[in-house]
């Protein structure tokens, strides 16, 4: 456990913070140099997230730390809001230099959502909240695909509102794509399942 607080603190100091704090800096400034020259990208995205989430799990909630989790989650998504708004205005086009995933406010966000939904202790879930579960890899996979749609038809403005806009169509056509890839997916289960169970008895 203690090697795994290890890595994510060097991940976090080699990885997480220059991502972090360039997006703040000059182009012209020196620190954002030497974060190009010697930045080290320990883990990945996906790497990072997973043993960070395997770290969250060993963690014991009580009401002041989903407290803590909470003002996390909403400094970070703030952050990330009024972040994107900016820069998205000064460039002119859609800048997701703040939805980064390695980046501290998606971090903030996600792992602030996470602790308080483990804090909750839900005995039963939702219909709504398991079925966004289940969808939540491939809602992530495939959410591109739509916001790059949205890019190629100039349908989005650097501006709150039609970034707004812009994320619901984004997830509400992920989450229906990935809801007809579960379905998909269950029915080529289901139909070749009796096969192969009848080729076994056969054999």
């Amino acid at each position: 456990m203690k090697l795994m607080w290890w890595a994510l603190g060097l991940g976090g100091l080699f990885t997480v913070l220059p991502v972090t704090i360039q997006e703040f800096l000059r182009p012209d400034n020196v620190l954002l140099s030497l974060i190009h020259a010697f930045q080290v990208n320990l883990m990945s995205g996906f790497v990072f997230y997973f043993v960070l989430g395997y770290a969250l799990t060993q963690l014991s909630i009580n009401t002041a730390k989903m407290w803590l989790a909470g003002v996390g989650a909403f400094i970070g998504t703030v952050v990330i809001i009024i972040g994107t708004e900016s820069q998205s205005i000064v460039a002119g086009h859609l800048n997701q230099a703040f939805q980064a995933n390695v980046n501290l406010w998606i971090m903030l966000q996600a792992s602030g959502l996470f602790l308080i939904i483990r804090g909750l202790k839900l005995t039963k879930l939702s219909k709504t909240l398991k079925l966004i579960s289940e969808l939540s890899l491939p809602i992530y996979l495939v959410h591109p695909i739509f916001l790059g749609a949205i890019l190629k038809l100039h349908l989005l403005k650097p501006d709150a509102l039609h970034l707004l806009v812009a994320y619901v169509l984004v997830f509400m056509g992920a989450t229906v794509f990935a809801w007809c890839y579960q379905g998909i997916l269950r029915w080529l289960r289901s139909y070749f399942r009796p096969t192969v169970t009848r080729q076994y008895s056969q054999d």
